[in-house]
């Protein structure tokens, strides 16, 4: 015989099983962030919710780029930590939809996004194995031209292996003439790492680097700027008794650092013929 009490109080069970479900979705959509699972730590129902939902992957990426266009510098945590969740389940999907060109272009923002995210902060150091290497081999060149570049800086001025960056630039361009900046970058490499050219080089091919460039930012930005800024110094002082400050400027740093900020690092004096200049001590041997 049917018990109709344990039916009523199983159905009572199943609705609130389905409205905990309802909810726990609601709770991935709207508050993802606070979910710190991640697919190389852990499974959970908000990854796999994520892998399985079009419109949940791209709700969470505008919840996170509303977060970061806030410029709260206090959720800087939960950006690096849901762009990170995206990308794994994107890697781990991707073989399911990567004919998809809609899924391609969502990659693509999620990694443009998460490549902006580490340079602003100056964690130069992420950028190339989990950003960038991933977009240079996964998306279509004609998006990720302009990021290939970058991934060239970040192999020769942040990993300091010329090595690799020029098997990189020789496969990008195996089905093509290696064009001027590529070039420059790898010749920009051998001075920083081969000591091949004068550091005074190293600004001039700089300078020729259009200042709207992802590739001119990053470089600017590095830690090779502030090596390459000390060996002029190092080199001036070794090559004259006294030089003057508008020529180390215009000549030597292509005017890459201001008066202001060169007397930080240097001391100058003006001379009896009103020239601002700088003496470098000579030890007698």
């Amino acid at each position: 015989m049917v018990d109709l009490d344990e039916l009523k109080n199983d159905s009572t069970r199943l609705r609130r099983l389905q409205k905990f479900s309802i909810e726990a979705r609601d709770r991935i959509i709207n508050d993802p962030l606070n979910d710190r699972a991640l697919l190389s730590r852990s499974s959970s129902s908000s990854l796999d919710y994520l892998r399985s939902s079009v419109k949940a992957r791209e709700e969470l990426l505008e919840h996170i780029k509303a977060i970061w266009t806030q410029d709260n510098r206090t959720k800087d945590n939960q950006v690096e930590h849901g762009l990170r969740k995206l990308r794994e389940v994107i890697i781990s999907i991707f073989e399911q939809h990567n004919q998809d060109q809609e899924f391609i272009l969502f990659t693509f923002d999620v990694y443009r996004l998460s490549y902006e995210y580490y340079h602003v902060k100056k964690e130069h150091h992420k950028l190339s194995n989990l950003v960038l290497a991933s977009m240079v081999t996964n998306i279509p060149r004609n998006l990720v031209a302009e990021y290939a570049e970058t991934y060239a800086i970040c192999i020769s001025h942040i990993e300091r292996d010329t090595g690799k960056c020029l098997e990189f630039v020789n496969k990008w361009h195996s089905y093509g003439k290696l064009d001027d900046s590529y070039k420059r970058y790898v010749r920009m490499s051998m001075i920083l790492n081969n000591r091949t050219e004068s550091p005074e080089k190293w600004f001039e091919l700089l300078k020729e680097t259009p200042s709207s460039l992802l590739a001119y930012k990053l470089l600017r930005s590095t830690s090779a700027f502030i090596e390459m800024r000390d060996r002029c110094f190092t080199t001036v002082s070794r090559c004259y008794n006294q030089i003057s400050v508008n020529f180390l400027l215009h000549y030597w740093l292509h005017d890459f650092l201001d008066e202001p900020e060169l007397k930080i690092h240097l001391k100058t004096k003006i001379n009896h013929y009103g020239t601002e200049i700088i003496e470098f001590k000579r030890t007698r041997r």
